[in-house]
């Protein structure tokens, strides 16, 4: 049986039914250490996690018809309510902490930039390539302190994300299935620069939280491209594993 879209619309709903909130009753304070790692880290990934997800749907509708598969933009709909969970839960924990947010910054426009650049393929790209990031990143952010609700909402959003990089791969799986070979050679170079910068990028800019979580740079590097690798699988194999991957959810 061929995959559809249908199968991620039922995940994304069960996901939402089975979301349980962190104990937000619980008093610990962030040490001085602890807050001094990790401020200005969680406000770049709260604010990049902040999106009303309009220009991404309005995207998703307009390529609708390469993907074949119409039930796509209702999962879209429901990724974008739980990227906008994660910004919330973040954004909650940080009133707490007395972290401000961040109403903008350069990384966070650029990533966006990037995003526009070629319709729904661009968007996919861009979102995988930090999904990948965020995987990684979290768990180094769960490591960095001792707060039991940010190690809660740390277990939720790696949760979540392992899900949204099997999304994200199987979509590009379908976009590029009609391509050449020559054509998903070249932008499968591109998602591999884009990947490589986009290690060193955040680890200049998050190195702090990272060595705190126990990565050095080549440990980190390491990591996420184990995982972009598992995400290339999906990406070549596309229907063939991924149904295999939701029939047991």
């Amino acid at each position: 049986m061929e995959f559809n879209f249908k199968h991620w619309v039922q995940i994304f709903e069960k996901n939402r039914r089975m979301f349980c909130p962190p104990n937000w009753n619980d008093h610990y304070q962030l040490t001085k250490e602890e807050y001094q790692t990790i401020y200005k880290s969680i406000q770049q990934f709260q604010k990049g996690e902040s999106s009303d997800g309009k220009k991404l749907l309005a995207a998703a509708e307009r390529q609708i018809h390469h993907l074949e598969d119409q039930s796509y933009v209702k999962a879209i709909k429901l990724f974008i309510k739980e990227e906008q969970n994660h910004a919330r839960l973040l954004g909650k924990f940080m009133v707490k902490q007395d972290i401000p947010k961040l109403q903008s910054h350069w990384l966070d426009n650029f990533f966006r930039s990037l995003r526009k650049t070629y319709g729904i393929q661009s968007y996919v790209t861009v979102l995988l390539t930090a999904e990948l990031i965020a995987i990684i990143y979290y768990q180094a952010l769960r490591k960095a302190t001792n707060s039991p609700i940010l190690i809660a909402i740390c277990n939720q959003i790696l949760s979540d994300e392992e899900k949204h990089i099997r999304f994200q791969s199987i979509t590009l799986h379908r976009l590029w299935r009609h391509r050449s070979s020559f054509s998903i050679y070249c932008r499968n170079s591109v998602r591999k620069i884009l990947m490589y910068s986009t290690i060193w990028i955040v680890w200049r800019n998050h190195y702090k939280v990272l060595k705190a979580g126990g990565y050095s740079l080549t440990h980190f590097a390491k990591s996420v491209l184990k995982e972009y690798r598992k995400s290339n699988k999906i990406i070549t194999l596309g229907d063939r594993i991924e149904s295999t991957m939701v029939s047991v959810q």
